[in-house]
């Protein structure tokens, strides 16, 4: 992927009046980033993306499984329906993703509340 392709879907997707913002309004901020892979492991192409919530702060974050009842916000479905939606808009195909959700805390920062794979598996929770 084009560095100007890759910084047109980060811009689209952090668009106030986009489709992502519009579905989710949780969503404050979206950073989207193509990987690499090292060489010799599967999937060689990915991309991250880190959604930050504009929720209020939490000393505690919930658990990622009460993110949809708490705040209508499902990250699969995002990322398996949404996504491949806006990757056609610029001529792309689907990629593999690894996402991480991130909530503000109390001390101006934000709790990495997990980071998952195409497949739903949880890589780390912090």
């Amino acid at each position: 992927m084009r560095p100007d392709v890759e910084k047109a879907i980060q811009k689209y997707l952090n668009s106030p009046d986009g489709d992502i913002k519009r579905i989710y309004p949780v969503i404050d901020k979206i950073d989207f980033n193509y990987r690499l892979a090292p060489p010799n492991t599967h999937p060689r192409l990915y991309v991250t993306v880190d959604l930050y919530l504009n929720t209020p702060p939490m000393e505690e974050p919930p658990s990622i499984d009460d993110l949809w009842s708490l705040y209508n916000l499902d990250e699969h479905y995002l990322m398996d329906y949404h996504m491949p939606r806006i990757y056609r808009l610029f001529g792309l195909d689907n990629f593999s993703y690894m996402t991480n959700v991130y909530i503000p805390n109390t001390e101006g920062g934000y709790h990495n509340m997990r980071e998952i794979n195409n497949r739903g598996n949880i890589v780390t929770e912090k």
